[in-house]
């Protein structure tokens, strides 16, 4: 029976991956070079990196970061840390919402008094909403101008398909800038915070929250159902409508 290899602490990959990256400053490397740089097995060079991440702060250490073009790198500069940042945060959105949508509304359906499920779904849609505003705005700043943040929606929105350090993923539902949230009333017309409220729920599941996972709404529904209620209300009369310049 052959011998059982050493366990190699996690400190000391972390330092063999720390001095690699280093060396290959302002590059960064991947996965694969990461191995053939260390000498150690995948396993313990992804242990080293956990590592590294608990404890940047605590050893002084600029973020580790990962993206696909580059690979893992130290960075200095912020624009990467929101970027690497921002992609965990919509990767993480993503999961919640189809987590919410495949298990726990279904959960909430079937038993409608438990209490557990009603726990579950307010923490998650708190937990859902703290990452949807982080998404928003830090999209919102890096893709448009700002003159025109209120009237352009956010580029790239559910077309992300692989998460932080190459998980691979499904889209997730679009999101809008936080100065144009789909939840606004901007026009007389438009429904309350009530309304909506008994409006949505009878509404099928979006295609993308499903577990086949189809193509993110281009619109949220709330500005659709606005958009329909404004033109059987006004009729689109040309004094009423907005001026876009």
């Amino acid at each position: 029976m052959p011998a059982r290899r050493k366990q190699l602490p996690p400190n000391v990959s972390a330092e063999r991956v720390r001095s690699a990256l280093n060396e290959a400053h302002p590059a960064g490397l991947h996965l694969r070079q990461l191995i053939a740089a260390t000498d150690l097995t995948e396993s313990r060079v992804r242990r080293g990196i956990a590592f590294l991440r608990d404890v940047a702060s605590e050893w002084g250490m600029t973020p580790l970061i990962w993206d696909r073009k580059r690979g893992y790198r130290f960075s200095k500069e912020p624009t990467d840390w929101i970027a690497y940042e921002t992609g965990h945060f919509r990767y993480n959105l993503g999961r919640f919402r189809r987590f919410i949508a495949g298990c726990v509304l279904p959960h909430k359906d079937a038993d409608p008094t438990s209490k557990w499920a009603t726990l579950v779904l307010k923490q998650l849609s708190g937990a859902e909403s703290a990452f949807e505003v982080l998404v928003e705005y830090a999209e919102a700043q890096a893709t448009d101008p700002p003159g025109n943040r209120r009237k352009t929606p956010l580029r790239n929105a559910g077309r992300e398909r692989q998460g932080p350090d190459g998980a691979r993923h499904a889209p997730s539902p679009p999101v809008w800038p936080l100065t144009r949230p789909p939840c606004a009333r901007r026009y007389p017309s438009g429904m309350t915070n009530a309304e909506w409220a008994l409006i949505e729920p009878p509404l099928p599941v979006s295609a993308c929250c499903t577990p086949r996972c189809g193509r993110p709404e281009k619109h949220p529904r709330r500005e659709i159902v606005n958009a329909i209620r404004y033109v059987v209300a006004t009729g689109c009369q040309w004094h009423v409508i907005e001026n876009v310049r």
